[in-house]
């Protein structure tokens, strides 16, 4: 998933917009938490419902 993600940013990073949900409480998606192209990170499941109404 890291090199997907990293892969998008390379190529289009204007036009990327990332909606992450990781609910297996690991750290992966930390890195990407303060870069323009995350939109929202959800590490919980209500969070992650939130996020997929909003798409």
């Amino acid at each position: 998933m890291n090199s997907t993600i990293c892969s998008l940013i390379q190529a289009e990073p204007e036009h990327t917009n990332l909606y992450l949900i990781n609910l297996k409480g690991g750290v992966e998606l930390w890195d990407y938490e303060n870069i323009k192209q995350t939109i929202s990170i959800a590490y919980e499941p209500y969070e992650a419902q939130h996020i997929t109404e909003g798409i």
